[in-house]
C-alpha cells in the first residue's frame, strides 16, 4: 500500500523538481520517487540479484541539509 510522506523543500529546490517533472511529463511525486530509487540502486545496493544486500555506509561522511 502506498505511503504518504511530507517533504519540506526550499522554494528554489521545489522549483527545480517542478521544472524537471514538467519537462519529463511526470508528477513531482513520481519524479522524486524515481530519482530516489535510482540513487539507492546506484549507491547503496550491491545489485538486485543479491536480494539488495546493502553496502557498508559507515565510512561515508554524513551529508548536511544544505547539500541538496
Amino acid at each position: 500500500m502506498p505511503k504518504t510522506i511530507t517533504l519540506r523543500l526550499k522554494d528554489e529546490v521545489y522549483q527545480k523538481f517542478l521544472n524537471a517533472a514538467i519537462i519529463d511529463n511526470r508528477t513531482i511525486s513520481n519524479l522524486i520517487e524515481t530519482l530516489a530509487l535510482r540513487e539507492l540502486d546506484e549507491h547503496f545496493f550491491v545489485n538486485k540479484s543479491e536480494n539488495y544486500k546493502t553496502k557498508s555506509i559507515k565510512n561515508k561522511p554524513a551529508k548536511k541539509n544544505n547539500d541538496i
